[in-house]
């Protein structure tokens, strides 16, 4: 990935297993509530790790979450109109995986 990306980590002390499935619920609540701005069109475990890809603003959104014992991390490749826009969204990812990792 490029130095540009989005990368975040959320600590937590949930165990990787509690914390992957939080990460699975907290995608499927998100597809539901937000599916008309946002489609995954490829979302793939292995292991702890999803690799995923998402349209919205018309644009793609790729990249991976991997689920550690005390740590989550999202790593995303920003097309440039969404990189733009991700310092407004990213207090808004931040805290809402904390929520979901609490």
């Amino acid at each position: 990935m490029a130095n540009d990306d989005l990368v975040l980590l959320i600590p937590h002390t949930l165990g990787a297993i509690e914390a992957k499935r939080r990460v699975a619920a907290g995608i499927a609540t998100a597809e539901s509530r937000y599916g008309r701005y946002l489609h995954a069109t490829d979302l793939n475990w292995d292991a702890n790790r999803l690799q995923f890809r998402v349209h919205a603003l018309a644009q793609t959104v790729q990249g991976s979450v991997d689920v550690q014992d005390e740590f989550v991390e999202l790593r995303a490749q920003l097309p440039l109109v969404i990189r733009m826009l991700a310092k407004k969204f990213l207090p808004v990812v931040k805290d809402t995986g904390q929520k979901l990792l609490k």
